[in-house]
């Protein structure tokens, strides 16, 4: 009758000349009735891994001193407060830190370190520092 011929001319006719492309049905993936009842049955109220997060949250304000001794107890600074020079110097470090120090350090050898803020690194604390530790590691250093 008619010879064999390949199927390379006849795809690229179909594909070429009459703009016709291979279609195969596919399945998608839906859940059915069935397969929806079938997952609430597997589903495990503990398995969800959310984090709530909330917005402009409240935050504490704290200062504390730690040593190789030990620990000074914390002062929590009320809702609102500015931290200046006059408060550090009075709540912190006068009402907080020399009462408290005697506790770590009976000999009075002791060295006070702090970050560079503001408040720590004023002229008036600096000062303040000279007088009253006996020894410190300064804005400058």
């Amino acid at each position: 009758m008619g010879e064999d011929i390949d199927n390379r001319p006849i795809r690229r006719i179909l594909q070429i000349d009459l703009g016709l492309k291979p279609y195969r049905k596919r399945k998608l993936h839906g859940l059915s009735a069935k397969e929806t009842v079938a997952r609430l049955k597997r589903y495990i109220p503990e398995n969800i891994r959310t984090v709530q997060r909330f917005q402009h949250s409240g935050s504490t304000m704290v200062w504390g001193a730690v040593s190789y001794n030990g620990k000074i107890t914390l002062k929590f600074i009320e809702e609102g407060v500015k931290i200046n020079t006059k408060h550090y110097q009075n709540e912190m470090l006068r009402s907080t830190l020399m009462p408290n120090i005697s506790t770590l350090y009976s000999d009075n050898q002791w060295i006070f370190q702090q970050d560079s803020a503001p408040a720590h690194k004023a002229k008036s604390t600096q000062q303040w520092l000279v007088d009253n530790c006996p020894d410190f590691i300064s804005s400058e250093e």
